[in-house]
Formats: structure tokens, sequence, C-alpha cells
């Protein structure tokens, strides 16, 4: 059973930033990941407020997401360029 996918404003905005087929490519991403999000996890990162997100590195681009395992959601939160 796949995910629920869910993407911020923030995730939105980063994506209508980029050229039409990098935006295809991290749909189709996102859709890949929503079959089992735990695979994609390559780090977490730990907010300040101790929120934690596990990061996918997905060639210049760093995906923050979060896992809802209990309501079967997977929610991108940001988009950052990898460093």
């Amino acid at each position: 059973m796949s995910y629920r996918l869910l993407i911020s404003l923030e995730a939105i905005e980063y994506l209508e930033r980029q050229r039409p087929g990098e935006r295809r490519r991290l749909r189709a991403l996102f859709m890949r990941m929503t079959e089992e999000p735990r695979l994609f996890s390559d780090f977490v990162h730990i907010e300040p407020d101790l929120r934690r997100y596990d990061v996918h590195v997905a060639g210049k681009h760093a995906i923050y997401f979060w896992d809802d395992f209990a309501d079967r959601d997977l929610k991108i939160i940001r988009i950052l360029r990898a460093d």
C-alpha cells in the first residue's frame, strides 16, 4: 500500500524554479518514494525544535521528508540545493 504524497508550499516553490525536465524527474522520484519512503533516507536531520526529518540526496537536490507511518503520509517538507 503506497503512501499519500503531501508537499509543502516551500517545496512547491522550489520545484517551480526548476527547469521542466527537472521538475518531471523530481515528481517521478516523489511517486517512487511513496512506495517505501524508508528506503530513500540517506541521513537524518534534526531541527532545533527536535523534529526529525529524513533526507534523500537526489543529484543536486536534498529532499527533506517525513514518513508519517501512522497516517500513511509522505510529507515532503523542503527541498534544498545539495552541497
